[in-house]
């Protein structure tokens, strides 16, 4: 098991368990939070009933703790790095940071957190504390309570030329295609996406079968320009970039279309492209992280 923090100041991640010449980090078998999550039980009572009509479940704000042991060779290295080092790392100043969890067979997970207002939280009892060695509780809150695949993955169409005509036209193909593809999200929850479409293209639509939910456009986008959008409830846009100018792509949207609605199920999620007015230059790209409840 590995831990690492990425500081919201974009600083050198610093790293459970470590060491760099004098100085070690030891993660100790004390840690919490990082399986399953709180949850809040939504629940109304009707005048004379009899217990509670329950109506959902919410996940809330995640608390991970874990204990850490600082050695050095002298007390003035020890009393330096928790200064410049590790008060540093856990700063609320610096904004949301993340916490990356390796566990026994390599796999990593992400989860966007920052200090909870007391970390690192030295240990002021006789055994917390020597001349060359210091305990410490961290404790992170994370707002968004889920854990994500460490890196994202990404996934494209590829568009080729009609096999009836093997050379390239000058021109694009005004009839209409449709491709298939299958993206498999290994996670636990339902996962949102970003997605970036390069022209040209006629009115793209992609339609996730499994849900029937479509992220459709009515555009005629040119070589080279490009729509983005994010499907995250929580960063939710849309951007269409034309001859280098960027502006507002929710006008493009399809009336079928509810961005917050498009996301990768657990499982098989088979998706199907469609579309006019492509050729080999045409892009498509989907990029997405797995989603946990729990590590």
């Amino acid at each position: 098991m590995k831990l690492q923090f990425y500081p919201g100041s974009g600083t050198d991640y610093i790293e459970f368990p470590s060491t760099t010449g004098n100085i070690s980090y030891t993660l100790l078998i004390n840690y919490d939070g990082f399986s399953g999550a709180p949850v809040s039980q939504q629940a109304v009572k009707s005048p004379n009933q009899h217990g509670m009509s329950w109506l959902g479940t919410i996940y809330e704000p995640r608390v991970v703790e874990f204990d850490i042991l600082l050695e050095t060779t002298d007390l003035s290295e020890l009393l330096d790095e928790q200064r410049n080092v590790l008060v540093k790392a856990f700063d609320v100043s610096y904004g949301m940071g993340a916490l990356v969890f390796t566990d026994e067979d390599g796999d990593r997970f992400l989860l966007n957190c920052i200090s909870n207002g007391k970390s690192p939280q030295p240990d002021t009892s006789k055994t917390g504390r020597t001349k060359t060695a210091q305990r410490y509780k961290i404790s992170l809150i994370a707002h968004d309570p889920f854990w994500y695949s460490g890196s994202p993955y990404t996934d494209s169409f590829a568009f080729v030329n009609s096999p009836f005509f093997p050379f390239n036209f000058p021109f694009n193909f005004a009839s209409s295609m449709s491709q298939a593809k299958t993206i498999t999200n290994s996670g636990t929850r339902e996962t949102p996406v970003y997605v970036k479409i390069t022209g040209p293209i006629v009115n793209p639509v992609i339609t996730n079968n499994l849900t029937g939910k479509v992220l459709g456009f009515t555009i005629n986008m040119g070589a080279g320009d490009y729509m983005e959008v994010n499907t995250d409830e929580d960063e939710l846009y849309a951007f269409y970039t034309d001859s280098g100018v960027e502006e507002n792509g929710f006008p493009y949207l399809t009336a079928a279309t509810t961005l917050r609605e498009f996301v990768l199920q657990p499982g098989d999620n088979p998706l199907t492209l469609t579309g006019t007015g492509y050729n080999a230059n045409t892009n498509v790209v989907i990029e997405w992280s797995d989603k946990y409840t729990g590590v």
